[in-house]
């Protein structure tokens, strides 16, 4: 199959679903195609979080290749930062490559309208996945109400006249998520989970390993969704609270200064319990990973977790069906009503018997096994030769 994947904006050596989704499918032997708007996503505060890994936001036009796979960069026509939303032109590029499946990536992304029109006199197949979901869309909002009753409309009438073959959301959430705002039905989409690259994030024998010490890591953007401010507090209560000084926290990533503000007076009074690292290279973040016993991530979640999961670490994560799937004998799930202490005396009850941490541990590793970027790259070409 020739297979375009159209992405508002794409990062090169990221673990983002559109770094490794195209990859595995081309692996697989299929031709392989995407294309992209002339900058990086509009992260908050770009230049404090971001600014030193990405580099400038706007990146200009031309071609390239990331991880195997032709990147072409064409030119931004508008753009609403705020929103994230760009279109591009990029006929030029989809009459060149003429594809046969089309995975638009993004259930809002006002690139389809022209897709829609090409796929139309092409005869070509579309298919739209899902990464929004109710932990980061204010649906409530009147803005939003009046935003997403316009594209329930427009996929109304699309899906009526059959011009979408089908939907991909990416969790339990984002399923829900695309039925009640977008009024799509169960049958018209399959669930296509996010995974992990499993041949660069596997265990590896950490340097220097202390085992008289429990390490926790958390990886990915600092800010107030991802709730930092939590995991310092359940390293408090760890600390203070149970007297266990022999526990360590690996913070990775980057913050801005007001969040990094905020967090000073926690981070000043667990410095000798903290080890902060920006962001690293897929082999650094490996060590890291594979030297922790546990990782946490309460707040918003981040592909970083099945990156830590393949690298052996029992994982805690919040109890949503966002990121539930992923816990399953290999942890525990918080519940929204959970205190700081609760989790804290948790981490501390498992992580005092060894053999059964160790056990949690494999079973985070076999879980990553199931959502491998090859595995979902499969599931994902049985749904296009289905429908």
């Amino acid at each position: 199959m020739k297979i375009l994947h159209l992405v508002n904006y794409y990062h090169e050596n990221f673990g983002y679903q559109e770094n490794w989704l195209p990859h595995y499918q081309q692996r697989l032997g299929h031709e392989v195609l995407i294309v992209a708007a002339d900058r990086y996503f509009p992260f908050p505060n770009y230049k404090q979080t971001v600014g030193d890994r990405l580099g400038s936001r706007v990146v200009g036009t031309g071609e390239s290749v990331d991880n195997g796979v032709k990147i072409v960069r064409v030119k931004t026509l508008f753009e609403i930062p705020k929103r994230a939303i760009v279109v591009y032109n990029f006929y030029k590029t989809l009459k060149e490559f003429d594809p046969e499946i089309i995975h638009l990536h993004g259930a809002t992304n006002l690139n389809i309208s022209f897709v829609m029109w090409y796929a139309f006199f092409y005869k070509v197949k579309i298919f739209i996945d899902c990464h929004s979901d109710f932990q980061v869309v204010r649906y409530n909002s009147m803005f939003n109400r009046i935003y997403y009753f316009f594209w329930k409309r427009f996929y109304k009438c699309s899906i009526s006249r059959k011009l979408i073959n089908h939907f991909l959301p990416i969790t339990e959430e984002s399923r829900e998520f695309l039925n009640k705002c977008l009024g799509i039905s169960d049958e018209d989409m399959t669930i296509n989970y996010l995974g992990v690259d499993l041949n660069r994030f596997k265990w590896k024998n950490p340097k220097e390993a202390d085992e008289k010490l429990i390490w926790i890591v958390n990886a990915g953007k600092q800010y107030p969704a991802k709730r930092i401010d939590f995991i310092l507090k359940v390293l408090e209560e760890i600390v203070f609270g149970c007297k266990r000084v022999d526990f360590r926290l690996i913070l990775i990533g980057s913050r801005d200064e007001e969040y990094d503000q905020a967090l000073a007076p926690l981070i000043s009074k667990l410095k000798d319990y903290i080890v902060e690292v920006p962001f690293l290279s897929n082999e650094k973040l490996v060590e890291y990973y594979s030297k922790a016993d546990w990782g946490i991530w309460p707040g918003i979640p981040s592909n970083t977790i099945q990156e830590a999961m393949a690298c052996e670490t029992a994982i805690v994560l919040p109890d949503n069906k966002a990121v539930s799937h992923l816990v399953d004998g290999n942890g525990f799930l918080i519940k929204d009503s959970q205190e700081e202490i609760e989790v804290a005396k948790k981490i501390v009850e498992y992580s005092s018997y060894k053999k059964e941490l160790s056990k949690m541990k494999d079973r985070s590793s076999s879980l990553a096994q199931k959502y491998s970027w090859e595995n979902i790259a499969k599931e994902s070409l049985e749904v296009y030769g289905e429908r």
